[in-house]
Formats: structure tokens, C-alpha cells, sequence
């Protein structure tokens, strides 16, 4: 049993802090699973992203007649097509490399990824669905809005804009844990939804405040990809370098940060969500009402 289940077997979660608990592990999480997860990343993104970004598309688009701006769009729509695809799977990948640092499973990132592509269409579907509730909740907004427009209720119209923030804050906390669920807990659809509701139910503010210093703390990771990519451009443009292999490691280096920095919050989130869970667990074992879809088995991690 590794150290960090020792931790959490040995804690009272009904007496335990929350925040510094999934932060705490969250953090030692993240730095077991950055070993496995960029090599995984480096191969299947970041390596065929940063070729294409090494490419000179500026100099391409003199040839050719286009305009600079054209020819950024083109370079970043193909970054975005190879790159954004794979932010699921690696996000999949990274909850179940997570549990299984956690649990002391280590079973590398090809049967992580094995695993983690048996919940693929699940969260595919989940996602497609949650999308379709956002898209049409927010169509009946906008026809709101234009309605209270047209009647001169400009002052009604942002009151009620910002009504609209405060529903989208309240349930994307309300439903943070709804990729642990479709990945650890076997749900999709709005099996996870209530999952995820059911955890959050009662602690939205200590919910909200991890989800906020997670989010933080990932953002300062940027922090060191931006600064480095802004010195690549800067030596590229002053120097007149014109060498694709200078580009191709500025380029690779900068992604493999912003890869890197998706992790934490993933591992913290994978964190709460198990304590959160055993909670359930312990209060159905005490014999509290617990739905039974909440206590399934974890055994295939």
C-alpha cells in the first residue's frame, strides 16, 4: 500500500480539512503522474504539435501571397486539431493515472490509457449531453435578453445577465466532479450528474474555494511557458534565426508546460473526489441512507 493511501486510510474525513487534504495529496499526486503522463503526451501531442508549429508558416505565407495574420490562423487551427482532441483522452488518462498513484497501482501510462479509453465514449457522450442542457439553457436566455431589449428593460436585461453568471458559477461547481464520476464511479449522462450534485450537496463554498486555488495554482505553471515562449520568440526574432530545429524545441518545450500544468487540477479534483466519496461510503457503512449507485466498487483501478 503506497504512502499516500496510508495517508487517507488514516484520516477521519468527518473531522478532516478538505482543502489542505486535496491539495496536499492533490500536489504529491500530480508530481507521480507527471513521470508516466508526458512521455504519453510527448508522443501521441506534443511531438506532432510542435512539428507543426516549428514550421515557418510566416515565411510560407510570403511566398504565397498571404497575410501574416492568415497565416498564424492556419498554424494555430492545426495545432488546435492536433492537440485539442487529445486534451480528453489525456485528461481521461491523467484521473486514472491519479487514482492509481494514489492507490499505488502503478501500472504505466499504456494501461492507463487502455483503461481510461473504456470510459471514452462514456464521457464523450456525457460531455455531448451537457452541452446540449448549456446550449439550449442558454438560447432561452438569449431570447430573454432580446425580448427584455426590445422592450427598453436595459437595466432588467443585466440584472438578469448577471443572474445567468451566478446559475453557470453555482452548477459548473455543482457538476466539477462529473468526469471523476463517468471515469472512477462508472456513471455517464445524469447518473453522474446526480453523483456529482449528490458530493457537492452541502459543501459548495469549500468546493468552489479548492476548485478556485487549483485553478490558481495551475495558472502560475503558465507562467514559466509564456516567460520561455516570449524569450524563444523574442531570440528567434532578433537574432533572425531561421533554424527549424531552434523552433521545434521552443515550441515543444512551451506545450509540454501547458500540459503539464492540466495535471494538478485533475489530480486534485480526482482526490476530492474520492474523499467525497468514501464520506458516502463510511455514512452507508454507519448506517446513514446512501443511494447504492454511489458505493460501487473501485476494483478496476
Amino acid at each position: 500500500m503506497s504512502e499516500l493511501q496510508e495517508e487517507i486510510d488514516a484520516i477521519s474525513f468527518a473531522e478532516a480539512d478538505e482543502m489542505s487534504l486535496s491539495l496536499g495529496v492533490g500536489w504529491r499526486t500530480f508530481l507521480a503522474c507527471l513521470a508516466p503522463l508526458l512521455p504519453f503526451a510527448f508522443m501521441c501531442a506534443i511531438l506532432p504539435a510542435a512539428i507543426i508549429a516549428g514550421i515557418p508558416f510566416d515565411e510560407i505565407a510570403v511566398r504565397h501571397g498571404l497575410s501574416d495574420s492568415d497565416a498564424i490562423s492556419m498554424q494555430s487551427g492545426i495545432e488546435s486539431l492536433i492537440a485539442l482532441p487529445f486534451l480528453t483522452i489525456f485528461a481521461i488518462t491523467a484521473i486514472v493515472t491519479s487514482v492509481r498513484a494514489i492507490v499505488g497501482r502503478r501500472l504505466g501510462a499504456l494501461a492507463d490509457f487502455k483503461t481510461a479509453m473504456r470510459r471514452l465514449a462514456a464521457m464523450i457522450g456525457t460531455a455531448l449531453f451537457l452541452f446540449l442542457v448549456y446550449f439550449g439553457a442558454m438560447f432561452v436566455a438569449a431570447l430573454v435578453m432580446a425580448f427584455l431589449y426590445k422592450f427598453g428593460l436595459e437595466a432588467l436585461s443585466r440584472v438578469f445577465k448577471t443572474f445567468l453568471y451566478v446559475v453557470a458559477t453555482a452548477y459548473f461547481v455543482k457538476l466539477s466532479l462529473v468526469p471523476c464520476s463517468v471515469v472512477i464511479g462508472g456513471t455517464c449522462g445524469t447518473a453522474s450528474f446526480a453523483e456529482s450534485a449528490n458530493l457537492v450537496r452541502g459543501r459548495w463554498w469549500i468546493t468552489f474555494a479548492i476548485l478556485l486555488v487549483s485553478s490558481i495554482i495551475s495558472v502560475m505553471f503558465y507562467i514559466p511557458e509564456l516567460a520561455f515562449g516570449f524569450a524563444a520568440e523574442c531570440a528567434i526574432a532578433f537574432f533572425d534565426i531561421h533554424n527549424y530545429a531552434t523552433r521545434f524545441l521552443a515550441y515543444a518545450v512551451t506545450i509540454a508546460l501547458g500540459f503539464a500544468a492540466t495535471v494538478f487540477p485533475v489530480a486534485v479534483v480526482s482526490v476530492l473526489y474520492l474523499i467525497r466519496r468514501k464520506k458516502l461510503q463510511q455514512a452507508y457503512a454507519d448506517g446513514f441512507s446512501c443511494d447504492s449507485e454511489y458505493s460501487s466498487d473501485d476494483s478496476q483501478y
